[in-house]
């Protein structure tokens, strides 16, 4: 039988370097999660809090035409669903009467005939 890991040249370099290096790196780890977090959130102006929501709502609301559509059987490619999205969210153009989903079915009604 052979020498034992620790007798061997790579075991001599695992334990004598690499291992140590392991561990320094790991507790340097440690130590940056347990401070405290030293970056302060970033400050946004009402204005552009409402063009980041702005923004983010109307991704979800073209996700919604595009399904809406194909459930409509209506080929979403057909439309501009980035254009109606931008309607629905920036224009305002949607009935606060009717629900999410009629409003979206208005929506596509205005391109699809």
């Amino acid at each position: 039988m052979g020498p034992e890991f620790f007798q061997t040249g790579m075991g001599q370099k695992f334990f004598n370097q690499q291992l140590p290096s392991l561990i320094n790196a790991l507790t340097r780890i440690a130590d940056a999660l347990e401070k405290p977090n030293s970056v302060s959130p970033v400050e946004l102006s009402q204005q552009t809090k409402e063009m980041v929501y702005r923004e983010v709502r109307a991704e979800y609301v073209a996700e919604d035409i595009a399904a809406r559509a194909e459930e409509r059987g209506i080929n979403p490619d057909e439309l501009d669903v980035d254009g109606l999205a931008e309607r629905y969210v920036y224009d305002g153009d949607y009935d606060c009467n009717l629900s999410y989903w009629d409003n979206i079915d208005n929506l596509i009604d205005s391109v699809a005939r």
